[in-house]
């Protein structure tokens, strides 16, 4: 969606699963809690913002290639790979970073592993392809053999967690399964005929409340290599898409098939599920922004071409009744920003955004960005520009956002990170520069920031709150 995965708009998803983890990431839900002391007490050293709050060292064989975290509230989670492929798992209480719970993972089936999916109640952790056969993505709840579960999942497959079920694409079996989130207990399944052309893939729904918690580190949906936070409901839809046009709605909380739709849109085609309108562009030259109502996958609404023809790069929501578009005609200098009324009234404003790649929304903002992490471009809902920054911004939560001085990738290097006021374009706090952080990695709330480093795990306070 982190991901948070694959962003809220999807592409036909990539090879790395896109666990759309439409869980009660309430991650940034866990309000900063400014200290209100005896007049004249401030904040101590470790309270202040930028501090070093705690360290929680990897263990003597660890592998550089493979740290992963996730943050989710007030608890934090911290995973490596040793150099024989076993995997060490840690939850901690965030900020101080007292150990919740271990859990220590062979290698599965002498593969390594590959990242984390975050959900309300722990993480999965999710192993490499296997070469003939779907490896085994265990799902920990707690340190105790009977807080934990595995399903064969493939590289390709998506796992999605909501409230209190999991989506599983199974493509070994050609079905749709939803699983019970405590047990994994298969509650229901859906099958569906098998393509020559290539599997279905899965969107999830996105609602305005989605886009108060944190964006992704990288490209994926969520916000750690495998995650998507969202705000979840017991009963949210998901839809299926095939490659031939065609699409199901299901209620996510119990398998129930709710909608059939077809010729929706085509296989690589450009998705965007939100607030009960599914919208649908194409990918090439000349395309045109269409809507469907949810709720029956049916009623197409013209909203959207551009004039002269261009290339769509992204499609964010960026306020009430409305979406803003990223598209090109030519050259990275002719990129142009579009706010876009989503009941078919038309273009609102249009404004330059060169190099720009990438969306993100900010309520009634939004945030351009490019490729390499270089630049970052934020518009209120005038289309004015407020921030025009080197570096790469990501949200914390509705209104606050941390700028990272260069490219997010997993290698160690040293970023100064300052935090951002998106609806003045102010900076609040520096952070200072946070050494060997493999930036790309890094996961945080609305306090704090946990990040891998070379042979420990680092949490830097990011806003004043309590010691924890």
């Amino acid at each position: 969606m982190t991901a948070q995965p694959t962003r809220p708009l999807h592409r036909r998803p990539a090879v790395w699963v896109a666990a759309a983890v439409a869980v009660a990431v309430v991650l940034a839900a866990a309000s900063v809690a400014v200290i209100r002391g005896r007049r004249g007490v401030g904040p101590t050293a470790s309270q202040r913002v930028g501090a070093l709050v705690a360290t929680i060292p990897m263990g003597d064989s660890w592998s550089s290639a493979a740290s992963w975290t996730y943050v989710q509230g007030d608890v934090g989670y911290v995973a490596w790979e040793e150099n024989d492929k076993h995997l060490e798992v840690r939850s901690v209480e965030l900020p101080g970073g007292r150990e919740r719970w271990r859990v220590s993972l062979p290698s599965p089936g002498g593969q390594s592993w590959t990242g984390l999916i975050g959900f309300s109640g722990g993480v999965v952790a999710v192993p490499a392809e296997f070469p003939d056969r779907p490896g085994p993505a265990v799902a920990l709840l707690g340190g105790a053999e009977k807080d934990r579960w595995t399903v064969p999942m493939r590289y390709s497959e998506a796992l999605w967690f909501f409230a209190k079920t999991v989506v599983h694409t199974d493509e070994v079996n050609d079905r749709l399964d939803f699983l019970d989130a405590r047990t994994g207990t298969v509650i229901s399944s859906a099958p569906h005929p098998r393509s020559p052309v290539g599997h279905p893939f899965l969107l999830s729904v996105r609602t305005p409340a989605d886009y108060t918690v944190p964006s992704a580190t990288g490209d994926a949906p969520g916000r750690n290599t495998k995650g998507y936070p969202g705000v979840p409901g017991d009963h949210d839809p998901v839809v299926q898409f095939f490659p031939d046009g065609s699409a199901r709605l299901f209620d996510a909380g119990t398998g129930a098939l709710l909608a059939r739709g077809s010729d929706v849109g085509e296989a690589n085609d450009f998705f965007l599920a939100y607030d009960g309108r599914l919208y649908v562009a194409g990918t090439r030259s000349g395309y045109e922004l269409v809507s469907y109502d949810l709720a029956t996958l049916s009623g197409r609404r013209p909203l959207y071409r551009p004039e002269p023809a261009a290339l769509l790069l992204d499609v964010a929501p960026c306020g009430r009744d409305r979406l803003c578009v990223l598209d090109q005609e030519g050259a990275d200098d002719s990129t142009r920003l579009h706010a876009v009324k989503t009941d078919g009234g038309g273009e609102i404003w249009s404004r330059p955004a060169p190099g720009g790649r990438l969306l993100t929304g900010f309520g009634d903002r939004v945030l351009v960005r490019d490729d390499s992490g270089e630049r970052s471009l934020l518009f209120d809902q005038d289309g004015q520009r407020i921030v025009d920054t080197p570096g790469r911004v990501v949200r914390v939560d509705l209104d606050t956002a941390l700028v990272f001085s260069g490219r997010l990738t997993t290698s160690p290097a040293n970023h100064h990170v300052t935090t951002l006021d998106v609806r003045t374009g102010r900076t609040v706090a520096d952070l200072g520069t946070l050494g060997g952080i493999a930036a790309g990695d890094c996961s945080w709330n609305s306090t704090v920031i946990l990040c891998p480093t070379a042979g420990d795990f680092r949490i830097w306070r990011i806003a004043v709150g309590s010691a924890g």
